[in-house]
């Protein structure tokens, strides 16, 4: 009785003579020298092994007949299980063959290779023998004869070396043409020129007269050739043919007999014929170098026929021997007026020219023999010429035994351009002018309409009527800021923005700020925090003003954009680190579109936010421009709709002086009353005279008004003063000419103490205050001022020294 397996193949029922033959597999079996396990087909149970496979794997054969297939792999390694392998199994006789990597008894890893057949033992259960290969010797025999493929490779590459063998090597399928550097020198070439080179690129370098021989040996391989010689003639890179060996071989053939590869060598055998060639070539090459030339020089004339740009040598002397012909069309000099002179000789030693240029740096850099850029200066006219201004550019050039030959280059005629240039400093200049009388003429109005308007909020109970006082004074200060800020930027521009160097205390700002902003804050009902870190009292270095300033801006501009929720500002000023100053907000938020434009110059959001929230869009500018100035740097962090915070760091020194002290007049706390004081008011605009009579009657000072610097001369004169309030622009006699005049007429009588003065104005800018005190002048005080800053400066002009000192 027969049965059919799951694999199809027939089987007789287990008999007596099935017996015998399963003891003779087994008896082969064990014999094996491989390991051989047999596996039970259905669970993967190793039900047999040979004595090699136990000396293999170190297991007795209880141990392996105690364990499944898949205990003897190593998990970590191995890719394929026996549940793997089963699919296999049933589509094929035979499976494997197959790496795996087994655990031997001791836990050591085993590369083996496994091939496997599925056959019926004699109960008729189905059995997968597998059989079982060692790949360590045979892994260690691939490393040792890969060394030695190696070893004979180099070997075979240093003789190619040597004997100047040019190889290739030729894929049929790919058509391409794999060949060593010495194949490419040969023809001149670096081998990347070449390749990738295929049969047709090399059929075009063949002589025309050895295609033929050329295609016959192409022929002969789909013959059976294996071997062929022959001598041919390659084209050089130059043009010429080079005469050469040939030597190769069929080095495989596909199962059909079709050649795969084809290898060999080239020698060159035509050294005669190369040097004739060689020769040959040459006097090519001098006829095409003399071709390249000429083209070469007519392309320079051309060029500078049709350009405003000349060229120029010097020799080491630095005397001119070159210019080219369009000299004469870009200025009034012709090159026969240059040639043999050195710069400074042209010039012939100008004053005006000397000094319109850095001649010493151009020196320093000659000297050096290093090459300059756009170096620019005047030449004189002739006086039928005007003044030019040219610009050059010129590097040194040396002989072929590397000696300095001179210097070499280009010039061109840029006096429209630097004309351009001062045209355009005296708009900005201009612009500065009219910024500052601006400034002026509003300031002088302004300062009315604001100190009227606080002098009346001290008379004024009714809270509606306060109100509108306060709406008064916000409005004019936001008009103040604004012409603040325009001034600021206007002095930017200029490069007139300078900062000071003066020993302050953060935490004395952060105090002023935090009184000046919590009012705004809590009217739009946020939270406000200054959070004050260590470090904030010790004085540092740098333009308290300015950081004042830069910390306005950031909180004013916090506050302005946010509706609700909070607005805090911390500060760190840890010893021996930055200033970091950090605005948080949870205000409108920004867009990254919008954060990339908050620096720019008159610059919001969008549209709708000016409308909003008002403003020019110059605070940020300024700000960052001012952080700039101070080397410091600014980070901007922002989400719509969330908030934004903005990061300031500022590299201000600790001051080496910790006894230093602020500017007295930042802290001066003015006293409220001032009653014996004498003081007269030169100003011509009767608001402010009435202005500044009313604050001084408040704080119990005596005040004289006059309106002009004659009526002030005059007064000063006839009169004892214990200060004189000075505006600077009145009719007559300005400020300044009445002051030098007051303190003549007090040097003439002897007097030994000068009455103070102060330039009251509102001239602004940093300049004009300098230009004041180099006048004169004790201190300022600038338009539009509080009643605060009056009283901090009669303080600090009338201390317990000077009190009732002309009385």
């Amino acid at each position: 009785m027969s049965r059919t397996d799951t694999f199809g193949r027939s089987d007789t029922v287990a008999g007596p003579r099935n017996q015998d033959h399963e003891d003779a597999f087994r008896e082969m079996f064990d014999m094996a020298p491989n390991g051989v396990i047999q596996v039970d087909f259905e669970s993967g149970k190793i039900k047999h092994a040979n004595a090699a496979m136990q000396d293999l794997s170190g297991f007795t054969l209880s141990d392996l007949q105690a364990m499944r297939f898949d205990d003897l792999l190593d998990a970590r390694a191995s890719e394929m299980s026996y549940g793997g392998m089963v699919p296999e199994i049933a589509s094929a006789e035979a499976i494997g063959p197959f790496e795996m990597t087994f655990m031997d008894a001791k836990g050591a890893p085993l590369a083996v290779e496994v091939r496997g057949k599925a056959w019926p033992d004699s109960d008729g259960r189905q059995s997968l023998w597998c059989f079982v290969c060692d790949l360590r010797d045979h892994r260690q025999k691939e490393v040792e004869q890969g060394a030695e493929i190696n070893e004979a490779k180099e070997r075979l590459a240093d003789i190619i070396e040597a004997a100047q063998l040019g190889t290739f090597e030729v894929d049929v399928h790919t058509r391409m043409n794999h060949i060593n550097d010495r194949w490419a020198e040969m023809l001149g070439y670096e081998r990347a020129e070449l390749e990738p080179l295929d049969i047709d690129g090399f059929r075009d370098l063949l002589h025309p007269d050895d295609l033929t021989g050329f295609d016959d040996q192409v022929t002969s391989f789909a013959g059976g050739a294996e071997v062929f010689e022959r001598e041919a003639r390659i084209r050089h890179k130059d043009g010429h043919y080079v005469w050469v060996f040939s030597r190769g071989r069929v080095a495989r053939r596909d199962r059909d007999g079709r050649p795969v590869r084809i290898s060999g060598i080239h020698l060159d055998i035509s050294e005669q014929k190369a040097r004739e060639e060689a020769l040959r070539a040459a006097m090519r090459r001098i006829e095409d170098t003399s071709a390249e030339r000429d083209d070469a020089q007519q392309r320079f004339f051309d060029v500078t026929n049709v350009s405003n740009v000349w060229y120029w040598e010097q020799d080491s002397d630095l005397r001119f021997t070159y210019l080219s012909d369009n000299l004469k069309r870009c200025i009034h000099l012709k090159p026969e007026m240059v040639v043999g002179k050195t710069r400074a000789e042209v010039l012939g030693g100008d004053q005006a020219a000397g000094d319109a240029a850095d001649w010493e740096e151009l020196a320093r850099k000659v000297a050096a023999r290093e090459p300059f850029r756009d170096f620019t200066y005047m030449v004189p006219g002739d006086g039928e010429h005007p003044d030019i201004w040219l610009r050059t550019s010129g590097a040194p050039f040396y002989d072929r035994d590397g000696n300095f030959a001179g210097y070499r280059g280009i010039g061109d005629n840029v006096t429209e351009l630097v004309e351009a240039m001062k045209r355009a400093q005296a708009a900005n200049r201009s612009k500065s002018q009219f910024l500052a009388n601006m400034s002026h003429e509003i300031r002088t109005p302004l300062n009315g309409v604001l100190g009227m308007a606080e002098l009346l909020e001290s008379h004024i109970e009714d809270p509606d009527k306060l109100r509108m006082i306060h709406t008064i004074r916000r409005s004019g200060e936001s008009l103040l800021n604004i012409i603040n800020d325009l001034l600021d930027m206007a002095k930017i521009e200029a490069g007139r923005l300078t900062l000071e160097n003066a020993p302050f205390r953060i935490d004395e700002i952060l105090r002023r700020l935090e009184d000046i902003h919590l009012l705004r804050a809590e009217e739009k009902g946020l939270s406000f925090e200054v959070m004050i870190g260590s470090g904030c009292d010790q004085p540092r270095m740098g333009d308290s003003h300015r950081v004042q300033q830069v910390l306005h801006n950031l909180l004013s501009n916090a506050i302005k954009f946010t509706e609700k929720g909070s607005v805090n500002l911390m500060v760190l000023a840890r010893k021996d680190q930055p200033l970091k100053i950090t605005v948080e907000d949870t205000g409108i938020g920004m867009t990254p579109e919008q954060i990339d434009q908050v620096f720019d110059d008159f610059v919001q959001a969008d549209s709708s936010i000016a409308r909003r929230f008002g403003g020019t869009g110059l605070g940020m500018s300024i700000m960052r421009q001012m952080v700039t100035l101070m080397d410091g740097k600014v980070d901007v962090s922002s989400t719509p709709g969330e908030g934004t915070i903005i990061t300031v760091t500022l590299p201000l020194p600790i001051a080496a002086n910790q006894d230093d002290k602020p500017d007295p007049m930042a802290g001066a706390q003015a006293p409220h009353r001032f009653e014996g004081h004498r003081i007269l008011v030169a100003d011509d605009n009767p608001t402010n005279r009435e202005l500044m009579a009313a604050m001084l009657d408040s704080m119990g000072a005596e005040s004289m008004l006059v309106n002009d610097g004659v009526e002030a001369v005059q007064a000063a004169h006839d009169g004892k003063f214990d200060l004189i309030l000075m505006d600077i622009s009145m009719p007559l006699k300005d400020g300044v000419t009445a002051l030098a005049e007051i303190r003549e007429a007090e040097k003439s009588c002897g007097q030994a103490d000068r009455v103070p003065v102060v330039a009251v104005t509102a001239h602004a800018m940093a300049h004009q205050i300098a230009e004041y005190v180099i006048a004169g002048f004790d201190t300022h005080l600038c338009k539009p001022f509080t009643r605060a800053d009056l009283a901090r400066t009669l303080s600090v002009m009338q201390g317990p020294e000077r009190s009732g000192a002309r009385k």
